[in-house]
C-alpha cells in the first residue's frame, strides 16, 4: 500500500525531553516501511529541527513544507494557527496526498482528498492546567474534534482514550483500539549500564522519564521523597528530561531539604535511554494523565518494576507488573517505593512480570493492526468507487 502520515513532527525533535507520540510516529511509519509499503511522511520544517527538503531514512520518504512558525516563532502557536498553517502547506504535497490508499493524520487534518480514505490518531484528550494553555487549546481540541468526526476510522491507543471518543461524540463503529509499541531490540534487559551505576554507586535508584511538566504529577514524587529518605537513606531520584517545570522543582527540593538526593540529569537522546532504565532499582511514574504512557512500556521491556499512579490509560499498560497507587497522593507513592526497596524478592517476581507483560507492546503488532484498518477502508473505498462508476 502507498500510505502518508501528515503530521506536524517527525522525527522528534531534541526538545529537551522524549515525547511519545513523535515516536510512535517514526517507530509506526519504519515498521511499516519494513514490511514493504510505500511510506511517504509530510511534515513541517520548524519543530524538525528546520531541517528543509526531502530525504529518505529507513524507507520512510519524509517531505519537508512550511508552517507559521517558521514565519513567526513561538507566535504561530497562538490560537494553533500553527495546526491549522499545515492543511494549507501540505498542498505542496498534493500529488501525493493524491496518490496514497490511506492517508493517516497525526495533526488536524480538514482537507477533501477524493477518493482517499482518512485515519487520525489520537492519544489521549488535552486540559487546560495554565493560562499559557488557554491560548492555544480551545482551538487545536475544537480542530481535532473535526478532524475525528471527518476522519473515515480513528486509531486510538487505549481503551480509556476510546472511551472519551465515544463520551465527546465520535461514532464507536469507526474507533480501533491499536496500543503503542516498543522497540525490544533497543530496550531490553542486556544493556551495559555499569557506567552510571558506578556514578550512582551505593544508592537506591528511583527514575523517571518524560516531560518535566504540570501533568507528569512530578511534585508529588518529590513530595514522597522525605518519607522515602526516612526508610532508605541512600535513595536518589533521577529524572530524565526537560520541561516548564523543572525549576518549580528544583526549589521544592531545596524547600524539603532533599535536593542532594534529587537529580536532573536534562534531556538525554534516546539511545541512551535504556542504559538509564537498566541502571534504576525502580521505574516511577507519577503521571496525572496519559493515553498510553510510552515510557512504562520502555521500562518493562528492560525488565523494571514499576510504580505508577492508578488513572487514565497507565493500568491498561502496567497490568500486574506494577504497582498503581491514588494519583496526587504522596504518602501513598512512598509507601510504595518503601515496600518494593524493603523487599527484593518481591521486586523480582515483578520485573519478571514486566518482562512478560511488555511482549505484548511491540511495533510489529501495532503496524499489522493498522494495516487491517488500512485496508478495510480501502477495499471499501473501493468498492464505492466503482459503484460510482457504474460497474457494480
Amino acid at each position: 500500500m502507498r500510505i502518508t502520515f501528515v503530521t506536524y513532527t517527525y522525527p522528534h525533535p531534541k526538545r529537551g525531553f522524549n515525547p511519545g507520540i513523535e515516536r510512535v510516529i517514526e517507530s509506526l511509519s519504519q515498521e511499516l516501511a519494513r514490511k514493504g509499503h510505500d511510506v511517504h511522511v509530510i511534515t513541517t520544517y520548524s519543530r524538525n529541527d528546520g531541517k528543509k527538503g526531502e530525504e529518505n531514512v529507513n524507507g520512510v520518504k519524509i517531505h519537508r513544507v512550511k508552517d507559521v512558525r517558521d514565519i513567526f516563532g513561538r507566535v504561530g502557536s497562538i490560537f494553533s494557527l500553527d495546526l491549522l498553517s499545515i492543511n494549507y502547506s501540505v498542498k505542496k504535497c498534493n500529488d501525493i496526498l493524491q496518490d496514497s490508499d490511506i492517508l493517516h493524520v497525526f495533526t488536524p487534518f480538514l482537507l477533501n482528498i477524493p477518493n482517499v480514505p482518512v485515519v487520525s490518531h489520537f492519544h489521549h484528550p488535552e486540559k487546560i492546567r495554565n493560562f499559557k494553555e488557554y491560548l492555544y487549546l480551545p482551538t487545536s481540541n475544537y480542530l481535532w474534534r473535526k478532524t475525528y468526526e471527518r476522519s473515515d476510522a480513528v486509531i486510538s491507543v487505549s481503551k480509556y482514550s476510546a472511551r472519551y471518543l465515544i463520551k465527546i461524540g465520535i461514532s464507536p463503529n469507526k474507533i480501533f483500539v491499536v496500543p503503542n509499541g516498543v522497540d525490544t531490540e533497543k530496550f531490553h534487559p542486556n544493556v551495559d549500564a555499569s557506567g552510571l551505576k558506578n556514578r550512582f554507586s551505593g544508592n537506591n535508584i528511583l527514575l523517571y522519564v518524560g516531560p518535566i511538566t504540570q501533568r507528569k504529577g512530578l511534585i508529588y514524587l518529590i513530595k514522597s521523597m522525605p518519607k522515602i529518605l526516612a526508610e532508605h537513606k541512600d535513595t536518589i531520584l533521577v529524572l530524565v528530561g526537560k520541561g516548564n517545570q523543572e525549576e518549580n522543582l528544583k526549589r521544592l527540593s531545596n524547600k524539603l531539604g532533599i535536593s542532594r538526593n534529587v537529580i536532573f540529569e536534562g534531556f538525554i537522546p534516546e539511545d541512551q535511554l535504556p542504559m538509564y532504565y537498566n541502571a534504576c532499582d525502580l521505574f516511577v511514574f507519577p503521571s496525572l494523565q496519559e493515553g498510553f504512557g510510552m515510557v512504562l512500556a520502555e521500562a518493562m521491556s528492560c525488565g523494571k518494576t514499576v510504580v505508577a499512579s492508578n488513572t487514565t490509560a497507565i493500568p491498561e499498560v502496567v497490568g500486574d507488573a506494577g504497582i498503581l497507587v491514588e494519583p496526587k497522593n504522596p504518602d501513598a507513592l512512598a509507601e510504595a517505593i518503601i515496600e518494593l526497596l524493603s523487599d527484593e524478592q518481591r521486586r523480582k517476581i515483578l520485573e519478571q512480570k514486566a518482562l512478560t507483560r511488555a511482549r505484548n507492546f511491540t511495533w510489529d503488532e501495532s503496524a499489522i493492526n493498522c494495516l487491517r484498518v488500512y485496508r478495510t477502508l480501502s477495499e471499501s473505498n473501493l468498492r464505492i468507487s466503482k459503484v460510482k462508476r457504474g460497474f457494480e
